[in-house]
């Protein structure tokens, strides 16, 4: 088959024809043509404001030249701000569930270039049951009680474990911070990490060793080259060692306030080579193996956000 510029016109002509949009309060029908894919894009007005939603249907380029005649769907809706130049692009803001939402489908409707059908699946079904069912599922969270569990499912994955999930990261952040002075952050868009400002991993090789301070300029400006000690032969960061000290002592604090000291910590620190190597394999502990797990923790949980942010809803 040629996939030339005639014969995507006369595809999307006969797809269009497929369609009775005016009945169903659709309008302004785009075809895709000069686009190189078979497909359109249509409006239509959920209420009386400036937004529109704006539903696009075509066939990709390579779908189009393949073989089989039963062409894959890629059709998507969108609630959008449209302006005398047309729409543009979606509504920035916060997350409003009673508003129309936007929705992808690949994979669920299919049309055949030689009979004009379209199947949802292997169900043969028209052009406007098509269009329609897309339109609904897009407007479901909108109605009260049939879009209810819709609202509580898309709060559930979109706010609440997104942004749980986000705060664990946070949290590490946060502990990375106080424990080593470090700065680490990733980006799960980019696959991409940073040490105090310089990229250490990304998707992208080459940015690796780039500087990225991010949101973080303040603190990381603040940073300077670690200081290094010698604590009971072992060399430890002076930022890790104040740190490990004042908790030592914060604890030694606390139970000689309630006047309970346990019985395995007095019989260390009564025979000086078990206080030492206690301070060595604990110093060693914090300042080597937590902020590794600190690390880890920071992207598994940025990873889990962006993945409960991402995931698809059924309808």
């Amino acid at each position: 088959m040629e996939n030339d510029t005639d014969y995507i016109k006369k595809q999307n002509e006969n797809l269009i024809k497929k369609f009775k949009f005016n009945e169903y309060g659709f309008y302004d029908q785009t075809p895709f043509d000069n686009q190189g894919v078979v497909g359109f894009s249509v409006k239509k007005k959920f209420d009386e404001t400036e937004n529109v939603t704006l539903i696009r249907l075509f066939i990709g380029g390579d779908d189009l030249s393949s073989g089989n005649n039963k062409k894959p769907l890629f059709v998507d809706a969108e609630y959008r701000k449209e302006n005398d130049n047309g729409p543009t692009s979606p509504m920035p803001g916060k997350i409003d569930f009673n508003l129309p939402i936007h929705l992808n489908f690949k994979g669920c409707f299919y049309y055949n270039v030689i009979t004009g059908e379209f199947y949802e699946n292997n169900k043969k079904i028209s052009g406007d049951e098509l269009i329609n069912d897309v339109y609904n599922s897009h407007i479901k969270p909108t109605k009260k009680f049939k879009g209810a569990f819709l609202r509580i499912k898309l709060y559930f994955w979109k706010i609440f474990l997104k942004n749980f999930f986000y705060c664990l990261s946070k949290f590490f952040y946060w502990i990375l911070w106080l424990i080593s002075g470090d700065i680490y952050t990733y980006q799960p868009v980019l696959k991409e990490g940073a040490h105090n400002g310089t990229i250490v991993e990304s998707g992208f090789k080459e940015r690796i060793g780039e500087y990225n301070d991010g949101k973080n300029k303040k603190l990381i400006d603040n940073l300077s080259e670690s200081k290094r000690l010698n604590f009971f032969g072992y060399d430890a960061s002076y930022w890790s060692l104040v740190f490990y000290s004042g908790l030592h002592l914060l604890g030694y604090w606390c139970l000689y306030s309630i006047n309970f000291l346990p019985t395995i910590v007095a019989t260390i620190f009564k025979n000086a080579f078990l206080t030492v190597v206690y301070a060595i394999f604990s110093l060693w502990i914090f300042e080597r193996a937590v902020p590794k797990l600190c690390k880890l923790a920071i992207k598994h949980f940025a990873i889990v956000s962006f993945k409960c942010d991402i995931k698809s809803i059924r309808i």
